[in-house]
């Protein structure tokens, strides 16, 4: 093969390849440009696990589908969980406050086989403090552990009615009327 053949072969090698590294940069331009048409928003984006991370790489916020559907972790920039939100089986949901030790104190939840919903209050041992459940039949119930009290205000904000427990563990009603005269009903 003489000189002018080997560079006539050479210069057609070379331009076979320009011409697919055109056509690269055509196929990502035209890419770039049908994705600045939809103004940079994506009308869906599919995945099973979505985490966003603070400007220090921790987890603050996950999103991940689970045993019984879809589940939220919202954290702090410490990437400790705060706040959880949670599908249960049979279509109900939970929701959940933690403290900074990661138990958590504030539940809400739906029990649908029961077809009741409650709201709990723990401490940090996880005994209940503080329950308000919808029961069957359109019953609701009030629950309030160690000594605890709960008031009922007139439309003026005065106290009418509180019920507790009492300094020896026996229930209590104060029952008031709207010019400040009460009454006291215990056990005793």
């Amino acid at each position: 093969m003489n000189t002018i053949e080997s560079r006539i072969t050479a210069l057609e090698r070379q331009l076979r390849s320009l011409l697919v590294m055109m056509a690269g940069v055509l196929v990502v331009l035209v890419a770039l440009l049908a994705y600045g048409a939809t103004d940079g928003i994506l009308d869906e984006i599919r995945t099973r696990k979505l985490i966003v991370v603070s400007k220090s790489g921790q987890e603050v916020v996950k999103l991940e589908s689970g045993k019984f559907g879809g589940y939220l972790t919202i954290g702090n920039n410490d990437g400790q969980p705060s706040i959880l939100l949670s599908a249960l089986p049979l279509s109900a949901g939970l929701v959940a406050l933690l403290d900074a030790s990661g138990t958590p104190r504030v539940q809400m939840s739906i029990d649908p086989t029961a077809r009741t919903g409650s709201l709990r209050f723990t401490d940090e041992d996880g005994n209940i403090l503080l329950s308000v459940m919808s029961g069957l039949k359109g019953r609701s119930y009030l629950h309030i552990r160690n000594g605890g009290e709960f008031s009922i205000l007139n439309d003026n904000g005065k106290e009418v009615v509180r019920v507790f427990s009492d300094d020896s563990g026996d229930g209590a009603v104060i029952v008031g009327n709207r010019n400040g005269r009460s009454r006291v009903l215990s056990a005793r």
